[in-house]
């Protein structure tokens, strides 16, 4: 009969069968066995193809547990409630998953199969992880006694990994990487492709919390490797979620974001509800953190939706009833085995637990009507503090068209007033100039002309930046193009290189950090022409990693700067860098000429 099972799932392996009709097709075959046949073949499917569709594995595996019952096989049915208890727990149904686990227990016991026994007693201490960590521990160390007793070496690599899991949540690292350990070494022994990529994910999520992040991801790769082979894609869903778990925390926010979405779209597809809350919570704070809080709130409200599908508000007092009953009945075998002459005393027990059950009944009550409270209270918190920030951004976008309206508007002015008016002066000049034969007078108005010009040029350079409420690296290179070309106009003597690297990037800078680069950079040729008698000025404008620098460089006779007070001009250059938070360095020695380097950190 094990034969004709093997045979059945060697056909309907992933080689032969894809992930989504696995299910289906093995339960048209189970139909044409007999009763036992039909157990054992739903008992034998693997663990990863019934978490591969939850809502289609609970509808098989409550089919075989009646005809398990139906033939009263304690030891398949048994068998069939444990699959129902892993089954129901990844499906959100805590009090469901619980109640099979007991009832499995308790049939195991009664056959004296303490390894099967113990098996789940470990799985359940697990399951209660979160929920009450001291029975946890008491049902861990219960399932391990039985399990080393008995020598099961693939629940006890389990058992060692999950009783590791307690004790990383109770923060006792140290005892956690031993039995992490302990576990791996038996997997690896087994070579269990099941049970390894559970072993490195627990050491990868170890040795994250140690900030060890090298080992964390090699261990997530291995782990990662295999789940893909085997088209696990409940387990490629958690590997997707650790890999965002470990990107976050590294502050690599795209690579965080891009694997916490494929974990969700797994997730979803298999119907994996917690895999489905937890990724919308991470994917929530990282919008948040990248300023998109409209993304941010979609997400944080999709992981309310997914944890309002687990939320049952019946788990505590049905898990608690179920193991009183479970308890009571057991010390209720052991008072008639030892004497029924105790039955006076097995009555008094009976009423103490059911007033014990009603005090415990009333105290969930409470905690669960507290906690709905609070949940409610805190989601509105949330959704007002949502709406804060987006009436703040609203705001500062009105704010920024309004002064936008205001710059343009002044830019106007200059143009056409203060403009115009320069204009007039230099024409003027020039006819006075053209009618005025004076030697003495000729020089002072040519002065002035000049004059002029230069203010004319340098409202045009205000107006151009004042027009723009963003400056690309594009009208910054134009700009000193046009600005080196009339340069090289004025010095003829002086060769003047301009070189702009193709490959830089298009940064963006507002208004007031494009026109004091743009000055920065005529004060510095300026004095070099002016000072420095150099043959040579160089301007380079490049850009790195969130930042853009600009060189002017010549080779002229340069100055002590150790030794030379700075002039109006040089202090200029570093008032002007200080008000946009640039660094400004300039480096000069004699006869080797003078290097001027601004570098301006951007915000992409």
């Amino acid at each position: 009969m094990k034969k004709l099972i093997y045979f059945f799932l060697i056909v309907l392996s992933p080689h032969s069968w894809g992930q989504e009709n696995y299910l289906d097709s093995i339960d048209r075959i189970i139909h044409s066995l007999s009763g036992e046949q039909k157990i054992d073949a739903v008992i034998n499917i693997p663990f990863d193809k019934l978490n591969s569709n939850i809502k289609a594995s609970i509808l098989l595996a409550n089919e075989t547990l009646k005809e398990a019952k139906a033939i009263n096989d304690v030891e398949r049915t048994a068998e069939t409630e444990r699959i129902l208890s892993i089954i129901y727990y990844y499906d959100g149904d805590y009090d469901a998953s619980t109640k099979s686990a007991l009832s499995a227990i308790k049939n195991f016991e009664s056959i004296k199969n303490y390894s099967k026994a113990g098996d789940l007693y470990a799985i359940l201490g697990y399951q209660m992880k979160r929920r009450n960590i001291t029975k946890a521990f008491n049902y861990m160390k219960t399932g391990i006694d039985y399990l080393e007793k008995d020598k099961n070496l693939p629940s006890l690599s389990a058992a060692y990994n999950n009783i590791g899991v307690l004790y990383e949540m109770s923060n006792d690292y140290d005892s956690a990487l031993i039995f992490y350990n302990k576990g791996l070494e038996i997997v690896e022994s087994l070579n269990d492709s099941i049970g390894l990529p559970y072993s490195y994910n627990n050491l990868s999520a170890l040795y994250l919390l140690k900030n060890d992040f090298k080992k964390s991801e090699e261990y997530l790769d291995k782990s990662f490797e295999i789940r893909n082979r085997r088209n696990d894609l409940n387990g490629m869903a958690e590997n997707y979620q650790f890999y965002g778990d470990l990107y976050a925390k590294q502050n690599k926010t795209d690579l965080a974001l891009s694997n916490y979405q494929k974990a969700f779209e797994i997730g979803e597809k298999i119907e994996y509800p917690y895999i489905c809350q937890r990724t919308q919570e991470e994917l929530s704070k990282l919008y948040e953190k990248k300023g998109n809080f409209e993304a941010a709130l979609y997400a944080q409200k999709k992981a309310t939706y997914f944890k309002e599908q687990i939320l049952n508000e019946q788990t505590n007092k049905t898990i608690a009833q179920l193991e009183i009953e479970f308890d009571t009945e057991k010390k209720e075998k052991e008072l008639i085995q030892k004497d029924l002459n105790f039955q006076q005393a097995e009555q008094e027990v009976e009423r103490k637990s059911f007033r014990l059950l009603i005090l415990a009944i009333i105290t969930v009550l409470i905690i669960l009507i507290a906690a709905i409270i609070y949940r409610q209270q805190k989601y509105k918190n949330n959704e007002l503090i949502e709406k804060n920030k987006l009436q703040k951004l609203i705001a500062d976008e009105k704010l920024k068209n309004e002064l936008n309206e205001e710059r343009l508007r002044i830019s106007r002015d200059l143009h056409d007033n203060i403009g115009s008016q320069l204009t007039f002066i230099t024409s003027s000049v020039e006819n006075i100039k053209y009618l005025n034969k004076d030697a003495k007078v000729t020089p002072r108005l040519s002065q002035i002309s000049d004059f002029t010009k230069s203010t004319i040029n340098q409202l045009r350079d205000t107006i151009w930046a004042m027009n723009k409420s963003a400056i690309s690296m594009d009208d910054l290179h134009k700009r000193i193009l046009n600005f080196v070309n009339q340069a090289q106009d004025f010095a003829p003597s002086i060769q003047f290189d301009f070189e702009v690297p193709p490959n830089n990037q298009d940064y963006l800078l507002n208004a007031e950090q494009g026109i004091t680069v743009f000055r920065i950079i005529q004060e510095a040729v300026n004095n070099s022409i002016k000072y420095a008698n150099a043959s040579q000025i160089k301007t380079t404008l490049k850009t790195c990693e969130n930042e853009i620098c600009i060189q002017i460089k010549d080779n002229g006779i340069g100055f002590d700067s150790k030794n030379v007070l700075l002039g109006n001009g040089m202090n200029n250059m570093n008032e002007r860098a200080q008000e946009i938070e640039a660094n400004l360095l300039i480096h000069s020695e004699l006869n080797k000429g003078t290097l001027v380097e601004i570098k301006l950190k951007i915000n992409s």
